[in-house]
């Protein structure tokens, strides 16, 4: 279970996501609930806008509806049978039967907290929506740190997090791809285009730390920023590098 998502479900219904996920490409496969679920990114900054600011149609609410009935229905089933199945297994079945439960429980979840928030209005952002045509010519890993803040700010969600990694392009920085460079067995112009890639990134954070300053959520944030690895080129990962930020910590001298 990824940190992110222990977090997720501490918060639970309070927001209308508990988590968000977003990610370049693919990502790099980070978040996982406790069932050992895989939670895959959102990777198109105007779907995640969409989900976070625009109002579905009432008619598109009441099919959502009628979905989550039916679910509920299907999952009070299986919960049932589970229960008949649990008192003829062995024990190595019945931990596997409880993985499987704990799946199930974790779809429930999320059932008992879509009709709370389906038909309440989203908040309106202070900025224009983000359309499909226009995120080929706009820098994504900018976009999903501003709509990272932006669901901070009108607490839509209060745990968010970007995988950039392996599917990190560099085109429009006119140099190799993320993966590539950082396998650079120690030549020097390849740690050269890593480092213009990595103060890009960093820079990137920059921002983000700022926008939440402006927010006046700074304070209330606790960010977290690493690696996997820290030396990709040998594939290891002693001494990672991790970055933490807000959470009003107070600096004293010793």
């Amino acid at each position: 279970m990824s940190l992110d998502q222990a977090a997720a479900e501490h918060v639970g219904s309070a927001t209308r996501f508990p988590s968000i996920n977003t990610g370049i490409v693919n990502g790099t496969d980070m978040c996982w609930t406790r069932a050992g679920v895989h939670v895959p990114p959102v990777n198109n900054p105007a779907t995640l806008f969409r989900g976070l600011f625009v109002n579905s149609p009432v008619e598109v609410r009441r099919i959502q509806e009628t979905r989550l009935k039916h679910r509920g229905s299907v999952l009070d089933a299986l919960r049932d049978s589970a229960r008949a199945l649990n008192r003829t297994l062995n024990t190595a079945d019945r931990n596997k039967l409880e993985q499987y439960l704990t799946s199930v429980r974790d779809v429930e979840r999320r059932l008992q907290m879509s009709p709370e928030w389906l038909n309440r209005p989203k908040p309106t952002p202070e900025v224009d929506e983000i359309k499909d045509e226009e995120r080929m010519h706009l820098d994504e890993v900018a976009l999903f740190y501003d709509l990272m803040a932006l669901a901070l700010q009108t607490d839509s969600t209060r745990v968010a997090t970007l995988e950039t990694g392996m599917g990190f392009r560099t085109s429009e920085l006119n140099l190799d791809s993320y993966h590539g460079i950082s396998h650079h067995g120690k030549t020097e112009g390849r740690i050269d285009q890593l480092k213009v890639v990595e103060t890009f990134l960093t820079t990137k954070l920059s921002d983000f730390i700022s926008k939440l300053k402006d927010a006046q959520i700074f304070d209330n944030t606790l960010i977290v920023f690493g690696s996997g690895m820290s030396d990709a080129s040998s594939h290891s990962n002693r001494d990672l590098p991790v970055i933490l930020a807000g959470g009003g910590w107070i600096t004293r001298d010793t």
